[in-house]
């Protein structure tokens, strides 16, 4: 049964504890890197920023979601400073349960998206993300997310592939909707400068995610675009781009212009892998033995 909820009168100061300027910023600066192409978790850091800036900064706000009750803001702490994705997982669901009312239901379902990430779970990551929009349909961490991991997990011969491809595409254009009208969720901790920078590269992950969904319907062409308008709106151009472009151009049959975007990426760091390896000098051998 849930506690009797009453407003608490200053709960942020509970919430935010832990929480540095530099949690609240490093949301707003870049994507992770994926650690190889095509890995659910590149965006992990943002998000799991951008969960701990939401709950610091969207609490202490008047129209952000608030805790109604002392045992409330203890099970949202709990989810925050879970010792591991399960934990944060099996906090989220208690919180979910307990508080059937509670105005954190966005917010916690971001969380275990995450934390599904983490654990390269992409069935409860799915499920998480898709209950994070249906409480939040503007939740622009859940709507790139499922934009970009959708598209890298399907493959050729699913069955359901076009299906998928095409809820992909949708999220990836209500983000293109949705982050232009975005405004700076905590003014007094993030410069204006820095959010708009951040909305360039949200848009830049938009357009990436739908050049994936192109690429694996074949049409380079298309893929290229959205790729190429990726590179240009992004405040920070990502590597893993000019990959993706090399790959697209490489099925394609083109050979020069697949050399020329896989120099670029390797020329931006390329995409590191866990074993050493760097999948762009990877792919780059790959593409010089076209004939």
């Amino acid at each position: 049964m849930s506690p009797k909820k009453s407003r608490t009168k200053n709960p942020s100061r509970n919430l935010a504890a832990g929480v540095t300027s530099n949690d609240r910023v490093r949301y707003y600066k870049r994507w992770s890197r994926p650690d190889h192409p095509g890995d659910p978790n590149q965006m992990k850091k943002l998000l799991l920023s951008l969960v701990l800036a939401s709950l610091a900064a969207g609490v202490a706000a008047a129209q952000g979601p608030q805790p109604q009750s002392q045992e409330e803001i203890n099970a949202l702490i709990a989810v925050q400073n879970a010792a591991d994705p399960n934990a944060k997982i099996e906090a989220g669901q208690a919180l979910l349960k307990d508080f059937k009312d509670t105005e954190f239901k966005a917010w916690t379902n971001l969380q275990m998206m995450i934390a599904a990430q983490q654990l390269n779970d992409y069935e409860r990551l799915m499920v998480f993300g898709q209950e994070t929009l249906s409480h939040d349909p503007t939740e622009v961490g859940a709507l790139l997310t499922l934009a970009e991991v959708i598209p890298m997990r399907t493959q050729e011969f699913d069955l359901d592939k076009e299906e998928k491809l095409n809820q992909a595409e949708d999220y990836a254009k209500q983000a293109l909707k949705v982050i232009p009208v975005k405004s700076n969720p905590n003014p007094e901790q993030i410069p204006e400068e820095q959010w708009l920078m951040a909305k360039k590269d949200f848009m830049a992950t938009a357009n990436k995610a739908l050049g994936l969904v192109e690429s694996k319907r074949g049409n380079t062409d298309d893929a290229v675009g959205y790729f190429q308008q990726s590179l240009e709106v992004a405040a920070q151009q990502d590597p893993s781009v000019f990959y993706f472009m090399a790959e697209a151009y490489q099925k394609d049959g083109k050979k020069a212009e697949a050399l020329d975007a896989i120099n670029k990426s390797i020329a931006a760091g390329g995409l590191p892998m866990g074993n050493g390896t760097n999948a762009a000098d990877v792919l780059k051998e790959k593409i010089e033995a076209m004939n």
